[in-house]
């Protein structure tokens, strides 16, 4: 997700002091339920209109963790792509993102 924590301040801790523990926390947990709820739209939209089972396991999560590819930036080479598919026997990689919080961007 590209963050900006300005704008999420505003949005999850308006009343609470800019970049506090207590504001980093609401944003964090706003940021957390956020990216849950996505993951479990996709995954049924994904189940119940596609043949597309999404692998969910520690292991997967467990290898995506190792190899950091959870920055769009991150280019998935060869070698990762062999490593995923070990760990999960998956013939595709979905990578997706929040783009904001009901918050329109200025820039795409």
């Amino acid at each position: 997700m590209l963050r900006d924590d300005p704008v999420l301040n505003k949005l999850f801790a308006p009343d609470l002091p800019k970049d506090s523990p207590e504001s980093r926390q609401a944003i964090k947990d706003a940021v957390d339920n956020a990216e849950v709820r996505a993951f479990a739209e996709i995954q049924k939209v994904f189940e119940t209109q596609t043949e597309i089972k999404i692998d969910n396991s520690e292991i997967v999560s467990r290898v995506l963790n190792e190899l950091q590819i959870n920055n769009a930036d991150t280019v998935v080479t060869r070698e990762i792509a062999e490593r995923l598919h070990t760990a999960s026997d998956a013939d595709v990689l979905l990578r997706f993102r929040i783009t904001d919080y009901g918050v329109t961007p200025s820039s795409w």
